[in-house]
């Protein structure tokens, strides 16, 4: 009988734990919803407002959803990022990339972000969308205090200020 006092103890505890747990998690999912809500619609916009620049128009909006799942729209309609080719779908991570840095830094109450760096960002891209991206970086490259690019494309070294080659 002692023994199955102790092992009803047991249960009871982790009757508890999964109480607590279950208010937790719900806790947890209310805050993420929340957070998201508020969060999503500011990457939206400047997502949106880079990827038409570096799209020239072909494309005008990318929506991030609660669940942080990315939407492109074309010609007004609304289909998930694998739909697109690779070349976009990198350029459509870039400017998201971009756009929730921006956005975290807003949520900190920093004034700017000193620093962006990008890994092979060119690597998809053909050479219109090169030149286009390139561009981008230029248009943007006031609002940051370095833009630091890996690249293994020699032809776009010509295209900076700085080059470090190694």
């Amino acid at each position: 009988l002692q023994n199955n006092e102790i092992q009803l103890k047991k249960v009871q505890t982790k009757k508890d734990d999964l109480v607590d747990y279950e208010k937790i998690k719900t806790s947890l999912s209310e805050f993420k919803t929340r957070l998201n809500s508020k969060v999503a619609p500011r990457i939206s916009s400047i997502a949106s407002d880079m990827y038409a620049t570096i799209t020239k128009g072909k494309y005008q909006h990318i929506e991030v959803s609660n669940d942080f799942d990315f939407f492109i729209y074309d010609e007004g309609k609304k289909y998930p990022i694998e739909r697109f080719s690779g070349g976009e779908i990198d350029l459509a991570n870039l400017v998201l990339r971009i756009a929730i840095s921006k956005t975290l830094t807003e949520l900190s109450g920093a004034s700017s972000i000193g620093f962006l760096a990008f890994d092979e960002v060119f690597g998809s891209q053909d050479e219109s969308r090169r030149m286009e991206i390139l561009e981008a970086f230029h248009t943007i490259k006031e609002q940051y205090r370095q833009i630091f690019l890996i690249s293994h494309e020699m032809e776009i070294k010509e295209m900076f200020e700085r080059v470090v080659e190694l």
